[in-house]
């Protein structure tokens, strides 16, 4: 029998914000709770990234260059869930519209690290994994 916790490892996010202090900040609180995070500030940073194998992107809706609902389809196509969030005031009052779990900003890291269980929890585990991570 295998040991379960070999198999366990800390959840990788890639976090897609093109405000660099509010990317750095939420890497580093989510580094502090034990997940690995990286920073993308755009859709093309974003998709190389990607190739590291991601465990969830957490997703600004307004990015330049390619919206943040072009790249959440990306990502979902390819097997990554999508938490999407914004400050914008047009995206929030349409947010019930969003196909993904959506944080409006400013939102708490109490509520960003509960979300981000929440959608990690409904997937299911990898061949040799545990179903959760170790968050």
């Amino acid at each position: 029998m295998a040991d379960r916790e070999q198999t366990r490892r800390k959840c990788r996010v890639l976090i897609v914000e093109n405000y660099d202090g509010l990317g750095t900040f939420l890497a580093s609180a989510l580094k502090d709770a034990g997940y690995h995070a990286a920073v993308a500030e755009n859709g093309m940073q974003a998709r190389s990234l990607a190739v590291r194998n991601i465990d969830v992107a957490l997703v600004d809706a307004v990015l330049p260059g390619e919206s943040g609902t072009s790249l959440a389809e990306f990502f979902s196509a390819n097997a990554v869930p999508v938490v999407m969030m914004s400050g914008d005031q047009r995206v929030i009052e349409n947010a019930g519209a969003c196909r993904y779990p959506f944080l409006a900003k400013p939102f708490s890291i109490a509520r960003l690290k509960a979300t981000l269980k929440d959608v990690i929890a409904a997937q299911p585990a990898a061949p040799g994994e545990v179903a959760s991570f170790d968050i």
